[in-house]
């Protein structure tokens, strides 16, 4: 389907369509409608193309730069989706997977066995956790979405680091919910005679694994070492 304008619906042309530049000449404002368009459509598109030149400097033309940039504004795309509307789109995730299959057919073929057994190994462990959740709290601890989600990213990244992008995700929800509950607290005692119904957090776990996952792709020598470390200093 093609772009088109929410408000009026109108089929968007080609040159409306331009990154950033498309949003600015029009005065960022539906040509035919004159509703405004959200500012969140430019920024994206600005993170989108400073990540693939960043990641150009960093690998060169390189199969594993196309490997990350593909995955990084996948993961960037699903992120910003989720954390907007607490939703993961199949058509991404499955996407994704494919794009995920044919980069691995074109440039690292003798790893797709072990990358598509670590994707369902990763479905596997995200499916685990997320039934002992709805077990232990008698709810939904989780979104199906995010179970696809770890299959995705266990394909392109291995098992290992699926892991370590999850164990860091629990981390950064963690931290984000507790100054979420916090900040939830503080409105509740400045504004006690409001009946809040309750200080229950909703977290978009797919947001953190995008973010961690992409951290782990771009810096994996990094963070193994700073991982490494931190395993010897326990010691």
């Amino acid at each position: 389907m093609r772009s088109f304008c929410p408000n009026c619906n109108r089929t968007l042309e080609w040159y409306e369509l331009i990154p950033v530049l498309s949003f600015f000449i029009g005065g960022g404002k539906c040509a035919t409608c004159s509703q405004r368009i959200s500012r969140t459509y430019p920024v994206v598109e600005f993170v989108a193309a400073a990540l693939t030149v960043l990641l150009f400097l960093r690998f060169g033309a390189t199969a594993r730069f196309l490997f990350t940039v593909t995955f990084v504004l996948i993961m960037l795309l699903v992120a910003i989706v989720d954390w907007r509307h607490f939703l993961i789109s199949n058509k991404i995730l499955g996407l994704s997977f494919v794009l995920g299959v044919i980069l691995f057919l074109a440039f690292n073929v003798n790893n797709l066995p072990q990358h598509l057994l670590s994707g369902v190994l990763a479905f596997g462990t995200m499916l685990t956790v997320t039934t002992m959740g709805k077990w232990i709290f008698r709810k939904e601890a989780m979104g199906f979405g995010d179970v696809k989600l770890g299959a995705v990213i266990g394909l392109f990244l291995g098992f290992q680091n699926f892991l370590l992008a999850v164990w860091m995700a629990a981390v950064l929800g963690a931290l984000f919910g507790i100054f979420k509950r916090v900040h939830q607290s503080s409105i509740f005692n400045l504004k006690s005679q409001i009946n809040l119904p309750s200080l229950e957090i909703k977290l978009p776990f797919g947001t953190f694994m995008a973010i961690t996952s992409s951290v782990v792709c771009i810096f994996e020598e990094y963070v193994h070492e700073a991982i490494d470390l931190w395993l010897a200093l326990m010691q």
